[in-house]
């Protein structure tokens, strides 16, 4: 009896301890795993005089709504008193500060703070499961990306933007998205592609909401594909269905049409 008392607690521990976060301490190693493994960084900002980063960890690092988190991101913890470099570098001013980023250390999203749990595990709950492609990831940390390469983690993140509910992530990875377009089409050596990233920084708008901006702004364009699908998709969301009909007649890729059943 005593040997399989000892055994249950022995099952239970393992179990208990499976799934639990396992925090990174060093900031590049945490980048090696998350290319390794194809996942995005979660980094706290902490120090141990920190009264709301001990909260924080009571009420939800260490809580078991987090073991549903723990295989799907990188967990790093930076202490800003050792680690003032870094600090400096995500502007760590005030903590608790959570960043999510990509293994090339590109910022996402970031929360400063601690209230409740329940904003940030929306968040996580919503953050796309992989990385985007890596190998445009590895371009960007060796330091050899060309226009193709922004444009290609532009319409990335624009695309995985669709599926997220929380109105401030939505808001940032279409930030982001903006960004690498912008660098594309700063980078680009045609016309063409640097038409195509305007025009999907346009499409952003859309996405965040601003039909009339987004009008307004593709109005200006040049007649083309995209512009009458951007047309289209703001008149969709107005609920303006005539109007939307007369720019769907004028598309002919079924590929964007299919985006506006």
């Amino acid at each position: 009896m005593k040997r399989i008392g000892i055994l249950t607690i022995l099952l239970l521990t393992i179990t208990i301890s499976y799934g639990q976060v396992q925090w990174i301490k060093n900031y590049d190693v945490a980048r090696a795993q998350a290319m390794a493994e194809n996942k995005f960084i979660v980094m706290d900002f902490w120090a141990i005089w920190c009264g709301p980063c001990k909260k924080m960890d009571v009420d939800m690092w260490n809580t078991t709504e987090m073991t549903a988190y723990a295989d799907k991101f990188i967990f790093l913890k930076i202490d800003v008193d050792s680690n003032r470099d870094i600090a400096m570098k995500y502007s760590a001013n005030t903590i608790p500060k959570v960043v999510i980023m990509d293994a090339s250390g590109q910022e996402i999203w970031e929360e400063i703070g601690f209230a409740s749990a329940s904003m940030y595990l929306k968040v996580f709950e919503d953050f796309p499961s992989e990385l985007a492609p890596t190998e445009q990831i590895a371009k960007l940390i060796q330091k050899n990306a060309d226009a193709n390469t922004y444009f290609s983690l532009g319409a990335w993140y624009q695309e995985s933007s669709k599926n997220t509910e929380s109105v401030s992530l939505k808001k940032d990875i279409l930030n982001l998205s903006d960004s690498y377009f912008k660098q594309a089409a700063k980078e680009s050596k045609t016309d063409a592609l640097a038409t195509e990233a305007e025009f999907n920084v346009i499409l952003n708008h859309a996405y965040r909401g601003a039909y009339k901006k987004a009008m307004k702004k593709v109005d200006k364009m040049e007649e083309a594909e995209m512009k009458n699908f951007i047309m289209a998709y703001c008149y969709k969301c107005e609920g303006q269905t005539q109007k939307m009909r007369e720019f769907m007649d004028k598309i002919t890729s079924k590929e964007l049409l299919a985006q506006l059943d």
